[in-house]
């Protein structure tokens, strides 16, 4: 994190940081975002870059579970995360449980395919779409 960096207003929400060619933005909703510049990010081109994106990133099929952890603790949702995984009740079986929590705690990267990730994006209300942008915005914390 800069901390030289004066935070700005944009259309999204309030530009908190630029990292590399990215935007990092806390939107109103308080979620925080990475949006592409088109060169090097400014205040003077903060909305014409989010007028006309760059080509759409790749979909993002894995992260470092540093990431998403971190991620987690930016939307508010790491303690509901860790909710689910407390209590073997919500589980269909004691196995399916522990290996759940073994894979959050000690699996170095995470997949945006896995099982595990899909379960769990829909109990907390992601359409796939979303599961997808929110790799993408993982994958641009260092």
């Amino acid at each position: 994190m800069n901390l030289d960096f004066i935070p700005y207003f944009s259309s999204l929400g309030t530009v908190i940081n630029h990292e590399g060619n990215n935007y990092i933005i806390a939107t109103t909703d308080g979620r925080i975002i990475g949006i592409a510049a088109r060169g090097n990010p400014s205040q003077e081109t903060v909305e014409t870059d989010i007028a006309n994106p760059t080509t759409p990133l790749q979909q993002v099929t894995s992260v470092r579970n540093a990431q998403l952890r971190q991620w987690l603790i930016d939307q508010n949702l790491d303690e509901v995360v860790e909710g689910k995984l407390a209590s073997a009740d919500t589980w269909p079986d004691i196995k399916t449980w522990k290996k759940a929590k073994a894979r959050y705690e000690y699996e170095p990267n995470v997949n945006r395919t896995d099982a595990l990730v899909i379960a769990l994006g829909q109990d907390l209300g992601f359409t796939d779409e979303q599961l997808d942008a929110a790799f993408a915005e993982m994958s641009l914390i260092p």
